[in-house]
């Protein structure tokens, strides 16, 4: 059976516009996602919160954490899709402007410090209960939690910064157009 050909007309169409604006569906709905994971995981990072009759835990706080995980790589492949459709080097100079290399790594180093800094609760309870955990979930597990989220974003940030100079190194240079 044979498809109709506006059917192809069609597919071959939406394939050019995800391709060449994967920035679109990837750049500002990353950072918001991002922004609401990361409000979620901040909010419950000292316990549970609770609002009327409903309780938020730690189940919600990991909610929170994978959305603003997804939302951060979602964000940094926008980043990668405007540098790569990027015809008159305004996103190349924009980009590497937000992420010089200096700042990059100074702010993942900080964030895996802040990371480390909140499993140390995690692992004095760890330590004080002969080599496991309560079973409760307290205040150390939600920092712990929080702690992962920093030190995954830390690796995250390191390894884009590397990924994204590579790229700037890798692309021609724009020759015979000024970038305006």
């Amino acid at each position: 059976c044979a498809l109709p050909i506006p059917w192809i007309a069609g597919w071959i169409n939406l394939r050019c516009m995800l391709i060449h604006g994967a920035e679109f569906f990837a750049l500002r709905p990353g950072l918001w996602l991002w922004a609401l994971g990361l409000l979620m995981t901040l909010a419950l990072s000292m316990g549970p919160v609770a609002i009327g009759r409903f309780t938020f835990s730690l189940y919600w706080m990991l909610l929170g954490m994978a959305l603003s995980i997804a939302g951060l790589q979602a964000f940094y492949l926008g980043c990668l899709s405007q540098l790569f459709h990027d015809y008159n080097g305004r996103a190349r100079a924009r980009w590497l402007r937000v992420f010089s290399y200096n700042r990059s790594v100074a702010i993942s180093a900080s964030l895996a410090a802040a990371g480390l800094g909140c499993l140390v609760p995690l692992v004095t309870e760890y330590f004080s209960y002969g080599f496991r955990l309560s079973g409760i979930p307290s205040r150390p597990e939600h920092l712990a939690i929080l702690g992962l989220l920093f030190l995954i974003t830390s690796f995250a940030n390191f390894v884009f910064t590397l990924v994204f100079h590579g790229a700037i190194f890798s692309l021609k240079p724009l020759r015979g157009r000024a970038a305006r």
